[in-house]
């Protein structure tokens, strides 16, 4: 690995990203916003059997994850941001 990498890794919290569950993170911020998962699969074209198995995927796709988050409130990247490196690190 190189300085840059290392670097990346030690002070970025890189290592947080396994510990991510992209789905559970989805259903979560839906629940917190009070929202169905009709909802969701009415705004992303989706059906509810999809929502509800992504709900259970660890790691997705990232233009999927993005996708699905884009009807919620408009903070829910700075959501993600804050769920993987901590709520100081969305502060900057």
């Amino acid at each position: 690995m190189n300085d840059t990498a290392a670097n990346f890794s030690q002070d970025n919290g890189f290592n947080r990203f396994k510990d991510f569950h992209a789905g559970h993170f989805l259903r979560d911020v839906l629940r917190e916003e009070g929202r169905s998962v009709a909802w969701l699969a009415e705004r992303t074209g989706r059906d509810v059997a999809f929502i509800v198995d992504l709900f259970e995927q660890p790691n997705m796709d990232a233009e999927l994850f993005v996708r699905m988050g884009m009807p919620m409130d408009p903070p829910f990247m700075q959501k993600v941001h804050e769920s993987i490196f901590g709520k100081e690190a969305g502060a900057r």
